[in-house]
């Protein structure tokens, strides 16, 4: 500090000479200033990762106040608050100056121990991304997660092993992912311990339910940590009666369960419904049955079963599926399609039903008591209900009960906390506002939050165009499908709270008229000129094409002996498919294609030989 110590009037020179300087340099264009046409709303605009026409300032803590205000004064800066222990002081800077160039001025000042901007940091992303080979979006493996705000969850609340989940099935088999979940159990059926799966239903439950996760193993479970309790009461066929289904309720509840999973639709059973009234009261927890998937509605219109949560299904598309029923006594939804699960040979599949949309409800019922313990099971059943996301009417409906579970929502429910109504932020990137476009083409935007994005819908007008579950986020669209004039382009995400950001841009659909069908001509197979005859080698068909359309091809199919084997929207319309499975002999290759008005043109038929 020794060589700080200069005279005062050092210090008045060095702040007339910075004075003088700065002033010239107003006029003489100094990059420090934007331009004088530049108003505050266009400069500020810019995309910035500090806090605009702030800095963060500390003077060495031997310079005389009255030396430190005047170099602040002579800088046309303001002192904006502080931080009187750390000796630090905010400055709000003269307009239109680059914040970056008064970092530089105060730097050059003795008296200055540092000088910076006042950068922003987004928050870290507030999701946990399990690294379980099954939990890959690409394939869209893991969608029903996401969907109900699972990654969200996971970064507050993952399970606890205290709480323990019954699963009234046909028993579980200890299979790597779920071989350190299992507490004891019963098999009411044979009136033993042995609650091995007897006809593989309870180990695909037991997988979406609670499988170990983040293990890099096989599947992602909604409850990461929580235990399963195993209870068999099925026949080996798989059947299961009502009285035995009361029996094992009760039981689970008198030993530690606080959540049950009961894998038929028994809703209407008088014994079930005072059983299920029991384990809420006992286990202070939520009984969850699946709709059933024959399709139809309750027969007889049932009042809804107070002790009971039914769960019908929902699909990719966000509306109930075909298999699932419905009716008065829905309380809510959940994935139930093309769910990745445990199987009992200790492999891995894709499962469909609503008997693997109740344990993700039962799964986020676990996750919300293992955030708040003390829960009584009408406060539970309450939690689940109110943090659901609404789908269809508004309010409840006897296809998706009162929404979609969400398990993010319901665990800052249970732990008290206000909810999250923060949207994702969402912009369509691959066209500006007022875009003149044609034909068919790619429309892209960018979605983020910090709580992960569970989907993206695409509309033109009011009509949804498509639906994306993961990245990148685009859709194909054919403009000629409309009549030409101004419309509206929306993309909307969704992240994993429920919350929705919407971005709308307006286009112009400008089509020339459609006069000729379009042409198409196979130019090359596996690399070599198409002649009648040639041998295919490998198992790999690469077919390029030639095409010509006034208004643009838009689709290309591969046609192998008649029959429809592949297709592309992608220009240059290159088609690739396996041969693997077509028999030695001949065959006839032809190409499809389609232009945006539904017009279409076939190339020429080229027969190929496979060995």
């Amino acid at each position: 500090m020794q060589n700080l110590r200069f005279p005062f009037w050092a210090v008045v020179i060095l702040t007339c000479q910075l004075i003088t300087s700065n002033s010239a340099s107003a006029t003489t264009g100094n990059p420090a200033l934007y331009p004088p046409d530049l108003g505050r709303e266009e400069a500020s605009a810019q995309p910035t990762e500090f806090i605009p026409q702030r800095l963060v300032v500390k003077f060495h803590q031997d310079i005389p106040a009255p030396v430190a205000r005047m170099i602040i004064t002579a800088l046309g800066t303001q002192v904006r608050g502080g931080i009187p222990e750390l000796g630090t002081i905010f400055l709000e800077l003269p307009p239109y100056v680059r914040e970056q160039d008064y970092v530089e001025l105060f730097k050059d000042f003795l008296p200055v121990e540092y000088a910076e901007l006042d950068h922003i940091l987004p928050v870290q992303s507030c999701t946990i991304t399990p690294n379980d080979p099954w939990f890959n979006l690409s394939y869209e493996y893991g969608w029903h997660l996401t969907r109900i705000g699972a990654p969200a969850a996971w970064f507050y609340q993952r399970g606890s092993p205290q709480i323990i989940i019954a699963l009234i099935d046909t028993g579980v088999h200890s299979v790597p992912d779920l071989l350190t979940k299992l507490v004891p159990g019963w098999n009411f059926y044979d009136q033993n311990a042995d609650t091995r799966d007897i006809a593989g239903h309870g180990t695909p439950v037991a997988g979406v339910l609670a499988a170990a996760t983040n293990n890099g193993l096989g599947v992602a479970g909604v409850a990461w940590n929580c235990r399963i309790m195993p209870i068999r009461i099925s026949s080996p066929e798989g059947n299961g009666s009502h009285g035995v289904a009361a029996q094992a309720l009760v039981w689970a509840a008198n030993n530690g369960a606080r959540v049950a999973n009961l894998s038929w639709a028994m809703g209407q059973s008088e014994i079930v419904r005072d059983a299920a009234r029991y384990f809420m009261g006992r286990a202070r927890g939520v009984v969850v049955i699946p709709a059933g998937n024959a399709g139809l509605p309750a027969a007889g219109n049932p009042p809804d079963n107070p002790y009971l949560l039914r769960v019908s299904a929902i699909g990719k598309d966000g509306f109930r599926t075909s298999f699932s029923n419905y009716g008065t006594d829905i309380d809510l939804c959940a994935p139930g399609d093309e769910i990745p699960t445990t199987i009992r040979t200790g492999s891995y599949t894709l499962a469909g039903g609503t008997s693997f949309s109740a344990p993700i409800v039962a799964g986020v019922a676990a996750l919300a008591l293992s955030a708040n313990p003390h829960l009584s099971g009408e406060q539970l059943q309450h939690i689940l209900k109110a943090s659901a996301v609404d789908l269809g009417p508004p309010g409840w409906d006897w296809e998706y009960g009162w929404g979609c579970v969400n398990a993010y929502r319901a665990v800052r429910m249970a732990r008290g906390l206000p909810p999250e109504s923060n949207p994702p932020s969402v912009r369509i990137t691959s066209h500006s506002n007022e875009a003149v476009v044609n034909g068919a083409f790619w429309i892209t935007c960018n979605a983020v939050d910090l709580h992960g994005i569970s989907h993206v819908e695409f509309y033109v007008d009011n009509t949804l165009i498509g639906r994306r579950l993961h990245t990148p986020y685009r859709v194909w669209w054919n403009s000629l499908t409309v009549s030409p004039g101004y419309r509206t382009l929306s993309a909307i995400a969704y992240d994993g709270a429920g919350n929705r950001g919407v971005h709308t841009i307006r286009i112009h659909v400008n089509n020339p008229p459609d006069r000729e069908p379009p042409t198409v001509r196979i130019t090359s197979i596996n690399g070599q000129p198409p002649v009648d005859g040639m041998m295919l080698q490998g198992d790999g068909l690469v077919v390029e094409v030639e095409v010509r359309d006034d208004v643009g091809v838009v689709l290309a199919e591969l046609y192998v002996n008649g029959t429809r084997r592949v297709s592309t929207v992608v220009s240059p319309f290159t088609l690739r498919w396996s041969t693997r499975t077509l028999a030695s002999g001949e065959h006839l290759l032809q190409v499809r294609v389609y232009d945006g008005a539904g017009r279409h043109g076939n190339s020429q038929v080229v027969r190929v030989i496979k060995p």
